[in-house]
Parts: structure tokens; C-alpha cells; sequence
């Protein structure tokens, strides 16, 4: 296949403006005031969204080099999203004006390795600055308020949510099929845990990529399920009760993947199936009891455990996807299977509390297994009025499921680009230090790391004070109290902590690891390699030009 290969400055400038166009369409989304995209890529309808997640993922440019700058963004995005569930506009600003400052200074000739240096550095200060820096959070419902563009149903939907269950417990999303379109939050027991469906083909939800099943029928196996042929009256059971079953086990052969799928059959795989026999037996005892049933040696021993429906497992929700299950519990169990779940658990208390001889690992691990059991689960279950109001209130719901997760995890810095800019002002503030470690270039390097950290909070902030937004980020950048920032909903310089106005610290942390680790590695490149047949835009009476491009 006839290839292009092309170096030197031509082919970055196109690299950095794709990066560009990426970065003025998601950072129109910034903020309260931000505004929607409309996104169309053929079927029934278009999205209209503010999410600056899907609106980054379904930017794609014709001309191969400038996509190349968006696909460079987008790896970057993607691995904060996937840390911190959230923080695709303040990313998409940084990492896009950290690579253009950089690539300008790598065709100015400014030696690479010297900026990667500078860059390193920087971030790494800059991401100590941050863990020094940041708090416990303290209002959930504030960081679903950022993450979700200031909805405040939703918002009080996740306090709720997070603020009735226990510490172990977990949060899951569901669909609500109320007419006038309301979204509400049910709180029961359940279980989660890593793993799931073994195949894409469960998937019932696009959005989630997951399978969810209401109100399904579960059976559990200590062993794999290598056919279906043993089990023919269960799933004719299952389906006389007009109920979904789900059949939950360490292993299943691929080929029963499709075959469960035309008989209305979930697959999900059991929780410990990566644990050694002992530990996944008592997993899978855990699970069978919390949902009210018993463990099935086997498929051919189906028939001598399940006498009746009664038999059956049962639960309110599952949402499995092929990295990790949630299961709520149904509200109420039978009395006699209520009984057998306290007396189970009051029997583990007992194993923790009364043998002397149990290793601190086995203690833990017993613990763990308590708290799991012990633990709630909350279903958000989000309605529209339209397809489109929900699809949209789906995208905010899943960043603020991710954000708040994330900052339980990490813990919160003050939001809107503040923290970024209060490490901007610590390099500057200390670039005497950093000069006595670093070169001439490298700290180039150094103070395009500052420079780009300035970008959110002045995109921000122009949105609602165009004429003197960078006299407003001077100011905040001088404010003695790192949580001061500039509020845009009263348009005042205050305490953002106090306000509600905050991040999750992964954020701003992952941001600025991941970007230098990206560009990094991208401004030590000097060629391009791509297909000729991928339209590549050269202006052949440009000589200049036309030389950086070579077809082979």
C-alpha cells in the first residue's frame, strides 16, 4: 500500500490545528453557561448534548494530520474519564494548548528532550501541589452540580442516592418509565462487584454499554457452563413468569454465548472468578444467599436443586457490563429466606469475632465480605420527557455517578480551572528554584506547563466577563486563600469550596500526568506515517510544503 511519509514543521502545524478545532467545539460546552452540540451521525436522530465526553468522542476530521491532533487529545480524554469519570472540557483546554505551545517551540528548533524535561518537571510539582492541596469532600450533591452542568434534579438524585447508602454500598443507573418523564432514586440492598457479561452481545444499553435487567430470575453455578441442554425447564419457568433469567457462574463457553441470547438468557460471571477455590466458593455463597437462592453444583444438577419458582433467585435490578456487576436486591425476601440471609451473616460475625486463629489476611478479607453483604444499593433511575431529554440527562448522570466516585476516592479541589491556575501561579512563584535544576529550554518546557494551566479559568471566565476576564484571573490568581475563585453564577470573586464549586482532585491530577505523558512523548517525533489513501489536504504549489509530504 502506497504510504505518505512526511517531517518537520508542515505536518505538525496540521496536527495542532485538528487539536485546536477539538478544543473551541468541547470548550463551548464549559460551564453553566455553556452551550449544547448538536451531534448527527446518520439513524433516527440527532444528540443534542453538553457533555463534553460525547461531544469530544464524535469529533473526527477529514484531513488525516489534523485528526491525528484530535486522536492525541482524545487518548489523553479517555484516560482521565476513565480515572475520573469526568473533566473532558478542562482537559481538552489544557492538553490542546499544552501541545500547540509545545510543538510551536519543537519547530522553532528548540531541542525536545530538553522540553520534555521542562514538562516533566513542572507536572510533577504541579501534581504534588495538588495532593497537598486538596480536601475531603464534604457536599456530594456540589460535585454532581459541576459534573452535570448545574442540574439540580439530578444533583439532589445523587445526594440521595450516596447519602442513604452505606460506606460499602454502590450506586447504579436505570431507565424510568414514568409517563411525565421524572427521574427518582430507590434505595435496597445488593451486591457488586468486578466482572460481567462475557460478551458485547448482552448489551441491552448503548449508553452504558451494559445489560440491564429488571426484575430478573438468577441461578448461580460453583462450575462453568459449558451447554444449555440441561437447562430447558428452568429457562421455560423463567419465561412462563414472563421474567428474564440470569445465570450467574465462574465460566461460560463461548459457543452458548449467542444460543443464551436468542432464549432470553443473561450470562454474568460470578464474583471471585479470578480467586482460588476456597475464596470463590464463599463468594458465590455471598451472592446466592443475598439474592435468595442456592449455589448449583452443576448444569446437570439443575433440576434435583430448582424444584420450583420459588427456588429461583430474585432481584429488583442488574447492570452488568463486561468489566463490573451491580445488583439490587428485592426489597423484601421470603420469611424464610430472610432468615437464612441474617442467620448467614450473624454466622460470619462470628467466624471474624471468635477464632483467634484467623491471619490478619483472612480477617480482612472476612470483613470485606461483611461489609459487601452489610452494604446498600441506590438505582438512579433517570426519565425524559423525550428521547432526547433523556438521552441527555443519561450523559450528565453518568458523569456524576463517575465524579462523585471519584472524589470519595481522591478527594476535591475548588472547580472552574481555579486549582489549575493556583498551580500555574506556584511555577511561577517558584522558577528560581526550578532554574537551578534545569536548562535554559527545559524550563521553555516549564512555562508552557504554566501558561496552559491558565486556559480553563480563562475560558471560563471570558464566557460571562469578555472585556476583562484576564484583569478577573490575575486576581484570583493572587488570592491568599486557595479556595477563592471567581464564581461565574454571581460573577464574584469567593470561597468556591464554600460555594459549592468544585472538582474532583483526580481531575486536574490525571489531566496533567496524562498530558505530559502523551505530548511527551509525542514532541520527541519527527515523521508521520500515513496511508496515501487517507486524503491527506497538500498544497502541491506550496514547495515548502510539498517537500515535508513524500509518497512511497
Amino acid at each position: 500500500m502506497e504510504r505518505i511519509i512526511s517531517s518537520g514543521v508542515e505536518p505538525a502545524k496540521k496536527i495542532v490545528e485538528g487539536a485546536r478545532k477539538l478544543k473551541e467545539v468541547v470548550a463551548s460546552t464549559l460551564g453553566p453557561k455553556g452551550h449544547n452540540v448538536l451531534i448527527y451521525t446518520g439513524g433516527v436522530r440527532p444528540v443534542l448534548t453538553k457533555d463534553g465526553a460525547t461531544v469530544s468522542f464524535n469529533v473526527e476530521l477529514k484531513d488525516p494530520y489534523e485528526n491525528i491532533g484530535v486522536m492525541l487529545a482524545k487518548d489523553i480524554i479517555s484516560k482521565v474519564n476513565s480515572e475520573a469519570g469526568d473533566g473532558t472540557t478542562t482537559t481538552t483546554i489544557y492538553s490542546c494548548d499544552l501541545l500547540e505551545r509545545l510543538t510551536k517551540l519543537r519547530n522553532l528548533e528548540i531541542d525536545p528532550n530538553e522540553l520534555r524535561k521542562g514538562l516533566n518537571y513542572a507536572s510533577k510539582k504541579v501534581i504534588e501541589f495538588f495532593e497537598e492541596k486538596k480536601r475531603p469532600a464534604k457536599s456530594l450533591k456540589a460535585v454532581a452540580m459541576v459534573s452535570t452542568n448545574g442540574n439540580e434534579e439530578l444533583s439532589d438524585l445523587f445526594d440521595k442516592a450516596y447519602s442513604s447508602i452505606g460506606e460499602n454500598g454502590s450506586v447504579i443507573l436505570a431507565d424510568s418509565y414514568k409517563r411525565d418523564g421524572s427521574s427518582y432514586t430507590e434505595i435496597s440492598n445488593g451486591l457488586t462487584w468486578l466482572g460481567g457479561i462475557p460478551s458485547d452481545l448482552f448489551i441491552t444499553n448503548t449508553v452504558t454499554d451494559s445489560a440491564v435487567i429488571e426484575n430478573p430470575l438468577i441461578l448461580v453455578y460453583a462450575s462453568g457452563v459449558k451447554d444449555l441442554k440441561d437447562l430447558g425447564p428452568v429457562i421455560s419457568l423463567a419465561e412462563a413468569e414472563g421474567r428474564q433469567l440470569v445465570l450467574v457462574a465462574p465460566y461460560f463457553e463461548p459457543n452458548t454465548w449467542s444460543q443464551a441470547v436468542s432464549q432470553g438468557v443473561t450470562m454474568v460471571m460470578s464474583p471471585g472468578e479470578t480467586l482460588n477455590h476456597v475464596d470463590l466458593h464463599e463468594a458465590l455463597m455471598d451472592f446466592a444467599i443475598t439474592v435468595g437462592t442456592k449455589v448449583i453444583p452443576d448444569t446437570v444438577s439443575t433440576k434435583a436443586v430448582i424444584k420450583g419458582i420459588e427456588d429461583f433467585g430474585e432481584a429488583k435490578l442488574v447492570v452488568s457490563s463486561v468489566k463490573e456487576t451491580k445488583i439490587t436486591q428485592v426489597d423484601e425476601l421470603s420469611e424464610e429466606k430472610a432468615k437464612t440471609y441474617l442467620e448467614y451473616i450473624e454466622k460470619l460475625k462470628k467466624d471474624i469475632d471468635d477464632n483467634d486463629e484467623l491471619t490478619i489476611e483472612t480477617m480482612n478479607l472476612k470483613k470485606d465480605r461483611l461489609a459487601r453483604l452489610s452494604g446498600g444499593v441506590a438505582a438512579v433511575h433517570i426519565g425524559g420527557l423525550t428521547p432526547e431529554e433523556k438521552e441527555e440527562k443519561c450523559y450528565l448522570a453518568e458523569d456524576a455517578n463517575h465524579s462523585i466516585q471519584s472524589a470519595i476516592k481522591y478527594g476535591v479541589l475548588p472547580g472552574g480551572g481555579t486549582a489549575m491556575l493556583k498551580a500555574s501561579q506556584m511555577l511561577s512563584d517558584t522558577i528560581e528554584n526550578a532554574k537551578k535544576e534545569l536548562s535554559n529550554e527545559a524550563i521553555m518546557g516549564y512555562n508552557a506547563v504554566a501558561e496552559s494551566l491558565r486556559q480553563p479559568v480563562s475560558y471560563l471566565i471570558s464566557s460571562v466577563k469578555p472585556n476583562d476576564y484576564q484583569y478577573i484571573v490575575q486576581q484570583v490568581a493572587h488570592e491568599d486563600v486557595f479556595e477563592n475563585g471567581f464564581n461565574v453564577r454571581t460573577e464574584k470573586i469567593s470561597n468556591l469550596e464554600e460555594d459549592g464549586v468544585i472538582d474532583s482532585a483526580a481531575i486536574e491530577m490525571f489531566a496533567v500526568r496524562y498530558s505530559a505523558s502523551v505530548i511527551g512523548s509525542f514532541i520527541l517525533s519527527d515523521s508521520v506515517i500515513i496511508n496515501a489513501n487517507q486524503n491527506a489536504t497538500i498544497d502541491m504549489n506550496d514547495r515548502k510544503a510539498a517537500e515535508a509530504f513524500r509518497r512511497f
